[in-house]
């Protein structure tokens, strides 16, 4: 008997002895769930005030995912940090709160490090929203670049814009807070630009790019110009440009500057058709040879009765009139008509003569 309590004795000291040892050897290999080590994440930030960007210390800071929810508080840093968290497809939740703040929550994939950050808003502040808006132009030439691409990133969110044919964008419904927003444009042919701004009620940020290849803009160029008045040198609105080459048409209307541009037109060896039209006054057409930028400006003259008429010009860009032009086909054409009727006549001579024989003929037979 005492044997017997001698071995039992034996085994449970033993035990006592292997338990934590064992215990120590499972802590070493990590976590107990038998990923790698190199399978698991540090999930950290900061918390902050949005309002004036001091950290908010003592925040509550839970990360949930499989099942688990782990608690973390902010130091006086306004920090937090989780670690061991597994790096897998799931998505993990991470929420934070704060007495007298306004509750935020992330849906985050995990990398080896993940910074996420939080600014809470007081609870009795209104959400408060602006806007953000410009015009992207040519640095060169002060002209719109149109369908240039804007992006607009914040608090994890991407917006994207595209110009109009004013050059113009706009973001609205923007969070105006204390970050700074990052803002970047990019568009063919040109230097991509980015910067950082802080949002008002309207925040303007205008955009002026470079040309690539140290401003040639590839093998493309320009097409622009003024079409005024010929009599006072004002400038003519809403006349119809037309711009032709490699049979393709290309139209646009001239602005209240009496300005009119053509962009991406291909810099090559032949010269493209242009022409320019608008009520009241002659029409008038050039060739020009298309280099980086080209300007053609027109002086149209109003026309005698009120309406259109084209007046080609020669290379010295005196135009011709209309009226020598036409006088000249008209006369071409009545020296033909002539020359018809007088054939004709002559025709019917002949057969009247060669009938009058035939029938004389007969007559002495």
């Amino acid at each position: 008997m005492n044997a017997n309590i001698r071995n039992v004795s034996n085994r449970s000291m033993n035990a006592m002895i292997a338990v934590p040892i064992i215990a120590m050897l499972l802590l070493s290999l990590g976590p107990v769930t038998g990923l790698p080590e190199d399978n698991w994440a540090t999930v950290k930030g900061t918390v902050t005030d949005i309002n004036n960007g001091e950290p908010i210390v003592g925040a509550e800071v839970t990360i949930s995912y499989h099942g688990i929810v782990r608690t973390d508080i902010t130091d006086t840093s306004g920090a937090y940090e989780f670690t061991n968290v597994p790096i897998c497809f799931c998505m993990k939740t991470i929420d934070v709160s704060k007495d007298g703040y306004r509750p935020e929550s992330k849906d985050v994939g995990v990398q080896v490090v993940t910074v996420v950050d939080f600014e809470l808003m007081h609870e009795e502040m209104e959400h408060t929203e602006g806007s953000v808006s410009g015009i992207v132009t040519n640095v060169d030439t002060g002209l719109p670049i149109e369908g240039a691409t804007m992006t607009l990133e914040y608090h994890g969110n991407t917006l994207t814009s595209v110009t109009d044919a004013d050059g113009a964008y706009g973001f609205t419904n923007v969070p105006m807070c204390f970050c700074m927003k990052d803002l970047s444009v990019e568009a063919d042919g040109y230097e991509d630009q980015a910067r950082q701004v802080a949002v008002a009620e309207g925040t303007i940020e205008d955009f002026a790019l470079e040309p690539e290849d140290g401003g040639s803009n590839g093998l493309y160029g320009i097409v622009t110009g003024i079409v005024a008045d010929a009599s006072t040198n004002e400038p003519i609105a809403g006349a119809g440009v037309t711009l032709e080459y490699h049979d393709i048409v290309r139209t646009t209307v001239t602005d209240a500057d009496g300005r009119y541009v053509f962009q991406d037109v291909p810099i090559c060896f032949c010269t493209k058709d242009l022409s320019v039209e608008a009520d009241g006054y002659e029409d008038a057409h050039e060739q020009v040879a298309v280099s980086e930028e080209t300007t053609q400006d027109f002086a149209l003259e109003p026309a005698p009765d009120g309406g259109n008429t084209i007046i080609p010009s020669v290379p010295d860009g005196t135009p011709k009139e209309t009226t020598g032009l036409t006088g000249s086909l008209l006369s071409k054409s009545g020296l033909v008509t002539m020359s018809i009727v007088v054939g004709i006549s002559a025709i019917l001579v002949l057969v009247s003569f060669l009938a009058a024989s035939m029938l004389g003929r007969k007559d002495r037979a």
